[in-house]
């Protein structure tokens, strides 16, 4: 990623957390980021675009880990997404902050949803002993494992990796209703 991306990609985050909203205008983007509209123009089309551009660059490396360790977690992934995931999501925290903390939230979680639905759906179909139908049970795992990633990412001082991924196996391994 080159440098005018970054500062518009980091000045469109600062904005949309400063102001708490997503419509951001180009020209707020340019002069926060010290650019022309021509650069802007230049790698982008409009807001949308950045949006998607930094759903894609946080999910690069996430998905590169998935389909790398994928078989041999095969049979436990989230004991994959606690070693090899949770250390990529911490180095990425203060963008992941703002996602989840931001109106960019809901974008955000439909994105994850809509990228990760085959590899999520792909755990559900061996489960034949599972009464709860795959629609309510896909879903709330969705919602469990992103909750428990935004808890703990939007702390103002997060754990770092290695302990946050006791705490999070320990979450993970205990049924719903002992939480309560």
């Amino acid at each position: 990623m080159n440098k005018s991306v970054r500062k518009i990609i980091d000045s469109y985050l600062s904005l949309v957390n400063q102001y708490g909203k997503v419509d951001v205008p180009i020209l707020a983007i340019t002069k926060n980021a010290d650019i022309s509209r021509a650069t802007f123009y230049n790698h982008f089309n409009n807001v949308e675009e950045v949006v998607v551009l930094i759903e894609q660059d946080i999910d690069k490396q996430i998905n590169q880990t998935i389909q790398k360790y994928r078989q041999d977690y095969a049979d436990k992934p989230y004991l994959m997404l606690a070693q090899k995931v949770l250390p990529i999501l911490y180095e990425k925290r203060d963008i992941l902050k703002i996602l989840y903390t931001s109106p960019l939230r809901a974008h955000w979680l439909n994105f994850l949803r809509q990228k990760y639905d085959g590899w999520v759906s792909s755990f559900f179909k061996t489960n034949k002993d599972n009464k709860i139908p795959k629609y309510y049970s896909k879903n709330m795992s969705y919602f469990f494992y992103f909750s428990i990633v935004e808890l703990w990412l939007a702390k103002p001082i997060p754990e770092d990796p290695q302990t946050f991924e006791k705490i999070f196996l320990q979450m993970v391994s205990t049924p719903i209703i002992n939480l309560i």
